[in-house]
């Protein structure tokens, strides 16, 4: 289960700078903006990913972790696919990309009180090694991404980010279900971690 909840950070801390790192080139080679306006969108993404957190926070007090997750998921998965789909398109191109930051605002601090809850005999521990393995997708993706666009071309860097976003969905869909959460209703069950 932490592997699993680290494997959803991973994806989540290395989308999150790969967009961030990358935004700029890929707007300006398929929407035709420039690298002026191509840089606004970049910053568009940050500010999304900020007021997504902020939501999130407000979210929380209304909706169970597991289920604001999911719906934070499925809603990233739903960007990923209309950025991929819509390559070449600058407005489409740009609500993606804000979509995708509003989406992956509250996946950050969300999953780590879900994993401090989840492990209560030891919190510390079990979010120090999901913020650790989320710290090597920010090493790996933004440079896998990289590595896709210069050698495969622009489509190739966004189906990364589409097939990350339906990996990080499914991912979480299957914790829940094997943690036995399909409601939402109830905290995920507290577990111990791994070594205690």
């Amino acid at each position: 289960l932490l592997w699993a909840l680290g494997a959803v950070l991973l994806l989540d801390v290395g989308l999150e700078a790969g967009i961030g790192g990358w935004t700029s080139t890929y707007v300006d080679r398929t929407t035709g903006l420039g690298l002026d306006t191509a840089a606004l969108v970049t910053s568009g993404f940050y500010i999304a990913l900020t007021l997504g957190r902020l939501a999130g926070s407000i979210l929380a007090t209304r909706l169970h972790s597991s289920t604001l997750m999911s719906i934070c998921l499925g809603s990233g998965l739903i960007g990923g696919w209309l950025l991929f789909a819509t390559t070449g398109s600058a407005p489409l191109t740009v609500v993606a990309v804000i979509w995708l930051g509003l989406s992956f605002g509250p996946v950050f601090p969300t999953l780590l009180g879900i994993a401090a809850a989840t492990f209560r005999q030891g919190p510390g521990k079990a979010t120090g090694a999901i913020v650790a393995m989320g710290s090597v997708g920010g090493i790996l993706l933004p440079w896998l991404q990289g590595t896709l666009l210069e050698q495969r071309g622009p489509s190739a860097s966004v189906l990364l980010i589409a097939a990350s976003t339906f990996s990080m969905l499914f991912v979480f869909t299957a914790i829940r279900l094997l943690s036995g959460r399909n409601t939402g209703s109830a905290p995920l069950r507290a577990r111990e971690v791994p070594g205690e």
